[in-house]
Parts: C-alpha cells; sequence; structure tokens
C-alpha cells in the first residue's frame, strides 16, 4: 500500500518493492493499491511511506512460508536492497 495523496505517492516505487519482496519469497505480487486508511499513509504527505503485506498467518501456505527463517531473511534482504536504491538529496 501507498499513501493516496502527497507528492511521494509512487506507484512505480511501490510496484518495484513488491516485484523484489514477491521473487525472494516465493510468492505473487497482486499490484499496488493507494489508500490513507493505515495509520502511517495517512500521515506520509513528504516522506516516503509502503506497507508491505508479507502474507497471512490465516493462509497456511503463507504461514509455513513466513516461518521459514531463509524466506523471511530473503524477503528482508529485498526490502533492504530497494531501500539502498534511494540516494540522499
Amino acid at each position: 500500500y501507498i499513501p493516496s495523496s502527497g507528492k511521494l505517492n509512487k506507484t512505480a516505487d511501490a510496484n518495484k518493492l513488491g516485484k523484489l519482496v514477491a521473487a525472494a519469497g516465493n510468492t505473487t505480487f497482486r499490484g499496488t493499491k493507494a489508500t490513507n486508511q493505515y495509520t502511517g499513509l495517512n500521515f506520509a504527505s513528504s516522506i516516503r511511506s509502503y506497507q508491505i503485506v508479507l502474507g497471512y498467518l490465516s493462509n497456511a501456505e503463507d504461514d509455513n512460508r513466513l516461518a521459514d527463517p531463509e524466506n523471511r531473511y530473503e524477503m528482508c534482504a529485498a526490502i533492504a536492497q530497494f531501500c539502498k536504491s534511494f540516494k540522499k538529496k
């Protein structure tokens, strides 16, 4: 999810993040949605802000994937790789 307003609600950036994490976690990227419904996103008008859904514990397949330490590491590494792609201005 990304904020639905503000100058930093960049769908292309969020799609890049989603695809990196999905590939690392061996799962499906279901797209980016813009909303101000979630805390953090509703105040994110001047900083990049993303909410990443890695899976649902109510789903047995997601639960197994998220319980795997190697899989969690790979998804975290993908998020770190994405963060490193931004340079300070």
